[in-house]
């Protein structure tokens, strides 16, 4: 798509559309989450949690010390990072790879404790974007260096938002040359998305030391209709980084379509990587950049089911249960038939089974209107369940001969993976 038609398709939204995709908060919801209820506050209560000079180093130190050798030393560590907050979680999370198994113990412990603080954050966002008191995005960007699933969601789709509806902030571009590197990326993301005089300044990011930085510059250049981008996601491939490696080959499996070359499924990172430069170089021109939104945080409620369904089949894929849990209702749909959640999920991770299928979005749409094309009993009955709550059908491609349904549906702020729905020979059910 042209810079100038992306450019007059945003002119075209009314100012207030995207908060389609977060609803105002109700005051009660608030009042229960120990919330404020007005934008100041809640600016201030967000402010109040971000990294502030010299928590970092205290942070890293406190993770150390879970490892030491005195037990008086290692509670207080623990105390210390829970009585952080929030912004201890990065630190945590990066601890639970550590080689010493009493510190990863210990960080996940803290994790739990922080649950449900962490999980209030994303609400607050939601609400701050209805409330805008003004200063939001450098408090956007603050949260940016601490989020990772739901608040890092939020906080990406936020931002779009409010880019949106005011144009780029200052703050936004000054973030390009931010010293975090998940404020760069932050910013690469958002302001990708809004023409070519905003890309530029992008460029010379696509060299950024940050494999994160580097990911969101190809994706925000892909959107501007620039194919040649694709080869830098490639490039990402055998960058160490597992997970975004996933991310970017999953990107562009999504963009080839029925022309993605085979790769045998225990390629190396290298082979792969070496596999997908080829393919570009040779079938750049065949990449559909209209499915890059598919990829971009949301700034609709159904480009959250999409992102949401997507973020599932990407976890099925890698066998990735840690983030696969959380998704996954209580009662869960898969082809013909019901599970329970924690019983299906055990039996697939034994028979080292879960489903392979790559997402390709090609169209969402409300239960209430996919209940006249439900292709089976059971998904009949999954959406007659699911009346009382949000719900969308995202069908999607594994391959140009099979199509198959994700159902996803949201209770109050959270979304949840209902259902996959798959004939895999393309036969309706």
């Amino acid at each position: 798509m042209h810079a100038a038609v992306i450019a007059c398709y945003f002119l075209l939204i009314p100012p207030d559309a995207p908060l389609a995709a977060f609803p105002a908060v109700p005051a009660a919801r608030l009042k229960e989450a120990g919330l404020p209820a007005d934008g100041a506050s809640l600016l201030m209560y967000l402010r109040e949690r971000l990294l502030q000079p010299g928590d970092a180093e205290k942070l890293a130190g406190l993770v150390k010390q879970l490892g030491d050798r005195s037990f008086a030393a290692r509670k207080k560590a623990s105390d210390g990072l829970v009585a952080a907050g929030p912004k201890a979680m990065p630190f945590l999370r990066n601890a639970l790879a550590d080689a010493d198994a009493e510190v990863r113990k210990r960080a996940q412990a803290c994790m739990a404790a922080l649950e449900r603080q962490s999980a209030l954050l994303p609400l607050a966002v939601q609400q701050l974007v209805h409330d805008r008191p003004g200063l939001e995005m450098p408090v956007l960007l603050g949260l940016a260096s601490i989020s990772a699933g739901p608040l890092e969601d939020a906080v990406l789709s936020a931002m779009a938002i409010l880019t949106i509806q005011r144009g780029p902030d200052s703050a936004l571009i000054a973030a390009l040359k931010a010293d975090d590197p998940a404020q760069r990326a932050a910013a690469a993301l958002t302001l990708g998305r809004f023409g070519a005089g905003y890309r530029d300044p992008l460029r010379p990011l696509t060299k950024d030391a940050d494999a994160r930085v580097r990911y969101a510059v190809a994706l925000s250049l892909l959107a501007g209709g620039e194919k040649p981008a694709a080869t830098r996601l490639a490039n990402l491939l055998d960058d160490g980084d597992a997970d975004l490696a996933n991310r970017a080959e999953s990107v562009l499996l999504s963009l080839a379509g029925e022309h993605a070359p085979a790769i045998v499924a225990n390629a190396t990172p290298a082979v792969r990587k070496e596999v997908w430069q080829g393919w570009c170089r040779l079938n750049g021109d065949r990449l559909d950049t209209r499915f890059v939104n598919d990829w971009l945080p949301p700034i609709s409620m159904p480009g959250r089911a999409t992102a949401f369904a997507r973020k599932s089949i990407g976890a099925m894929r890698n066998g990735d249960t840690t983030n696969l849990r959380p998704m996954l209702a209580p009662q869960f749909l898969f082809g013909t038939g019901h599970y329970q959640t924690e019983n299906w999920l055990e039996n697939q991770v034994r028979a080292g089974s879960i489903s392979p299928q790559f997402f390709r979005g090609l169209k969402v749409v409300p239960f209430s209107r996919y209940a006249d094309w439900a292709r089976s009993p059971r998904e009949m009955e999954l959406v007659n369940q699911k009346e009382d709550a949000a719900g969308w059908a995202v069908l999607y491609a594994p391959s140009p001969q099979t199509w198959g349904t994700i159902f996803v549906h949201q209770q109050r702020e959270r979304f949840f993976l209902s259902g996959i729905s798959i004939d895999r020979f393309g036969r309706i059910e």
